[in-house]
């Protein structure tokens, strides 16, 4: 705020000191209005907002004090200054008591009076500065905690793909940046193409393609600080290809999602003209959430080369089981049956514990409705395999009834609708299958047939 954007309102019944104090502050650079009639300057107080109001103390009709008691009540941060001839000791705790700034005594100096403005005009514009950066203060506070709790919930989130969906939903919805896209490549290669995005171009979103040595509008890409490029309007020229972007756009930064030595993407993000960030504080919020979601990408990534690992290791188990289980039914002349269950979203909510938590309860409520001598194998989050020695193909399937019964039981809405539910195949040793693989053959292909729902481990609609 400087001086010319302060608004005074002067109001004396005297039209000659209104007129020539209008024109010496006009002169001064200050925008001012003047009144002589007391009543429509309180009105034009209701009707507007003034930094500063200059009025006469002794008025027919309405007093300045009347005036001042008027601003005090509905203007607060309006600044008073009184003129006066008539000035008292009374008059004068009545005014500090409503919060009058001073008081300018007839006769006086335009340059006394102006040296009193200014004070005050100081006054309004240190005011300004302070509630402007106290704002700013609460604005960025709001974002980083938005920043910090998104990434106490992704640490109990296994599915890369729900991650980076959480990640965009930060920066569009908690950050208010709308357009913004990922750029990842899980194997670690030269170059990077936008994982997931919000709002970008479909073009851009398709076939953007950056490595260490491309340039985004002849500025080369950092792969260590921020690439800023201003004043891009409606086009974007990487590596020599032109991509339209159809809103005009202030700038385009990438953001290194980057751990020592090792890059794992890049936060692309358009600024719109209208977003009220500005460029220092986008750096650093976006360099923040960068932080945070790096070790994200790193656990992610040894995560996903273990559960390669846990895959092979879990089917080489559920084969010995099957086999070992084959050998005594044959021995005994006895049916088995082979159980493979997943829990699913019934709906698109966001899971309330972490997995470790959700794996001991379903287990604990499998155990309660299988025989003891049923075998439970954990293959996965939300996925099981049993083996039912001593069951009827009626009592192996009310045990998987009762099962789905008590999870959506457990984990349902507020309108007791389900939020999670179970989906299961089953096969008979030995009417479905003799060997290994027929039954592996048939549960799976009876689990894939009766794929409608939501999987748990992945979040991905299956239709």
């Amino acid at each position: 705020m400087k001086r010319e954007d302060i608004r005074i309102l002067l109001i004396d019944d005297e039209e000659m000191i209104v007129h020539q104090l209008s024109d010496y502050l006009e002169n001064c650079d200050y925008n001012i209005d003047g009144k002589c009639d007391p009543e429509e300057a309180l009105q034009l107080i209701k009707d507007n907002h003034y930094d500063m109001v200059i009025t006469d103390l002794r008025m027919p009709k309405v007093s300045g004090m009347e005036i001042v008691k008027s601003i005090k009540k509905t203007k607060e941060d309006t600044v008073t200054l009184i003129i006066t001839g008539y000035a008292d000791t009374e008059s004068a705790i009545e005014a500090i008591q409503h919060g009058v700034y001073d008081f300018i005594r007839k006769p006086f100096e335009f340059k006394e009076l102006k040296s009193k403005i200014d004070r005050a005009a100081d006054k309004i514009i240190m005011k300004h500065k302070n509630q402007k950066l106290n704002n700013k203060i609460k604005m960025m506070l709001n974002y980083i905690t938005t920043i910090f709790d998104i990434s106490s919930i992704l640490y109990q989130v296994l599915d890369s793909e729900t991650i980076i969906h959480m990640i965009l939903d930060t920066i569009t919805e908690g950050l208010k940046i709308q357009k913004v896209g990922i750029l990842f490549n899980q194997q670690y290669k030269e170059t990077y193409t936008i994982s997931k995005s919000r709002n970008l171009p479909p073009k851009l979103a398709k076939n953007l393609e950056i490595g260490p040595k491309s340039k985004i509008n002849d500025i080369a890409l950092n792969e260590n600080e921020p690439t800023i490029i201003d004043s891009i309007e409606n086009h974007l020229t990487i590596d020599g290809q032109e991509f339209e972007i159809e809103d005009k756009v202030s700038r385009c930064l990438l953001m290194p999602i980057s751990f020592r030595d090792s890059i794992f993407g890049y936060l692309l993000v358009f600024d719109v003209n209208t977003q009220p960030l500005s460029t220092e504080d986008e750096l650093k919020l976006l360099k923040i959430l960068a932080t945070q979601i790096v070790p994200l990408f790193l656990s992610q990534n040894l995560t996903e080369k273990k559960d390669q690992q846990n895959i092979k290791s879990t089917e080489y188990i559920i084969k010995n089981i099957i086999e070992n289980s084959i050998k005594k039914a044959q021995k005994r002349n006895n049916t088995i049956h082979y159980l493979q269950m997943k829990v699913i979203f019934t709906s698109e909510v966001i899971f309330p514990e972490n997995y470790e938590q959700f794996q001991d309860k379903i287990v604990e409520l499998i155990q309660q409705e299988v025989p003891p001598s049923a075998e439970i194998l954990r293959q996965g989050y939300g996925s099981f395999f049993l083996v039912l020695y001593e069951s009827s193909p009626v009592e192996a399937e009310h045990i998987c009834a009762n099962i789905r019964t008590e999870i959506e039981e457990l984990y349902s809405s507020e309108d007791n609708e389900p939020n999670l539910s179970l989906k299961y195949a089953m096969v008979q040793y030995p009417h479905d299958g003799e060997n290994f693989l027929q039954i592996m053959n048939n549960i799976e292909s009876k689990m894939h047939n009766n794929s409608t729902d939501i999987y748990l481990n992945d979040h991905k609609i299956m239709k």
